[in-house]
């Protein structure tokens, strides 16, 4: 069969990375982050099995890390004379505990994601236009919500969930009539997430505060329909 194959390798090394944390509602730093690194690969194919069928496959592994991270506890909770106190921590005044940091996650960067998409070309006549339908399917592995994960979980290991994006799945379907008997109009009807997946986008937590988490979500299944005029030539 027809088909392409694209792929890249990278690996990107940084130093003195900026990380702006909101320890306690209301207050904000940033923290000066020594290094970290950068890396996986992605897959793109396209594959044409027949004239009409046509399949697009999307997948991307992303390796993140902090290499090097020494810093005051995100949350406040690690005092001098904490075992997690790295050496150069102070009695004071003022009395200050440093971490090893380097552990902790990115935000919003899932290690495996992937797609796949499959458009059957619907055998009409051509006078009436060009009639496709595709299924898109879409799946991530756990996605971290915040700066500073693993350091929560060291102190509450129960509130994973609350901090992160477990892995799911979703579905998408689309019918699309392109020059509509010949004319410059366009149609097409829709269903996202046709099997009405609950995921976030994103989120905060105030564990320490609130003892909560709070996510921002993506919408529920959710269909509609399309029409466009195309002008000029």
């Amino acid at each position: 069969m027809a088909g392409r194959i694209d792929a890249d390798i990278y690996r990107d090394d940084f130093t003195n990375i900026q990380q702006t944390f909101t320890p306690i509602p209301g207050t904000l730093y940033v923290a000066n982050v020594a290094a970290a690194r950068l890396q996986g690969f992605e897959l793109h194919m396209d594959l044409l099995p027949t004239r009409d069928w046509e399949i697009t496959l999307n997948y991307s592994y992303t390796d993140d890390r902090f290499t090097k991270w020494v810093g005051l506890d995100l949350y406040g909770q690690a005092h001098f004379g904490d075992p997690l106190c790295l050496p150069g921590s102070s009695a004071g005044p003022p009395a200050f505990c440093l971490l090893d940091l380097h552990n902790n996650p990115f935000p919003y960067a899932p290690p495996n994601q992937g797609s796949i998409t499959v458009r059957y070309r619907l055998p009409i006549d051509p006078s009436l236009g060009a009639m496709t339908a595709s299924l898109t399917g879409y799946a991530q592995s756990r996605e971290y919500l915040i700066n500073g994960a693993n350091r929560i979980l060291q102190l509450l290991p129960n509130f994973q969930n609350a901090i992160s994006q477990p892995a799911f799945a979703t579905l998408n379907a689309r019918l699309d009539w392109r020059d509509i008997q010949g004319s410059r109009w366009n149609a097409a009807v829709f269903v996202d997430n046709l099997t009405n997946t609950t995921y976030a986008l994103g989120g905060t937590a105030q564990p320490f505060t609130f003892n909560s988490g709070t996510k921002l979500y993506a919408p529920p299944r959710m269909f509609g329909v399309n029409v466009s005029y195309r002008f000029g030539a």
